[in-house]
């Protein structure tokens, strides 16, 4: 779950700052805007089907995980029915990511977090 959100969430973070910056630099409000959207569409384009893939596969991948040994069918149901929220996770990360509002000055940010 993390590694798509690691590799691809975090590279599109980075160069989507570092264009925000320029954009706020060059007192450019409409293309930091058109450019924070584009990254933010770009980023659910991957979280989204990470986010689904994990509701759906649950209760296969904790069988292949876990599904041996003394961990029985009715173990492999009860860990895999919380382990189908961390989809949520993945949502919730994807949102805490937007990181456009670090490339504003601070007068422009109506709160440090």
């Amino acid at each position: 779950m993390q590694l798509p959100i690691g590799i691809f969430g975090v590279a599109i973070g980075v160069v989507a700052l570092a264009q925000a910056s320029k954009d706020v630099s060059a007192n450019d409000n409409a293309l930091f805007h058109r450019n924070i959207e584009h990254a933010m569409n770009y980023g659910w384009l991957l979280t989204m089907p990470c986010a689904v893939g994990l509701w759906v596969m649950a209760r296969p991948i904790v069988a292949l995980l876990f599904g041996r040994g003394a961990f029985t069918a009715f173990d492999t149901e009860a860990v895999a029915k919380p382990f189908s929220f961390m989809h949520w996770d993945c949502l919730f990360t994807r949102v805490s990511k937007s990181r456009g509002r670090f490339s504003l000055p601070a007068t422009w940010q109506e709160s440090p977090w």
